[in-house]
């Protein structure tokens, strides 16, 4: 089955509110053909992954780099360094977590009302990892 055709069928099942038949597609994606627009099916694939407790899987398809054109930083990619900070945190990965949201909060710190709530997770989160300490620290 084509791309789009999985893809297509994939937000037909969020739609309907059957995450678990979403997922189902969203791994059955043929890994090619998506023709550079799989950024957002890769963010969305990623968060049912976490979701799901695959928290390693969505870390492995957030790690691949995107494909296509884009001339700056886009609001997807502001999404995907927030996910990608939420399943670092859950891994336990620090720094890569950390990394993740202070982009978020650089990124949209000043941004409309509509999306302060990801900043207020953002600052949260690094608020929380910069109070731990790191294990190497904490080992001593």
């Amino acid at each position: 089955m084509n791309y789009a055709i999985v893809s297509e069928r994939a937000y037909l099942a969020l739609a309907r509110g059957d995450s678990a038949e979403a997922l189902r597609l969203f791994d059955a994606r043929p890994d090619s053909a998506s023709y550079g627009g799989g950024a957002l099916d890769n963010l969305v694939h990623a968060q049912l992954l976490a979701v799901r407790g695959r928290a390693r899987d969505a870390e492995t398809l957030l790690e691949r780099p995107q494909v296509g054109f884009n001339p700056g930083m886009s609001p997807l990619e502001i999404m995907r360094a927030l996910e990608t900070g939420r399943v670092n945190e859950q891994l336990g990965n620090r720094d890569r977590a950390i990394e993740g949201y202070a982009l978020v909060v650089r990124a949209w710190s000043n941004a409309d009302a509509e999306l302060q709530p990801f900043v207020t997770e953002a600052r949260a989160a690094l608020a929380r990892l910069n109070a731990e300490p790191r294990k190497a620290e904490a080992d001593r």
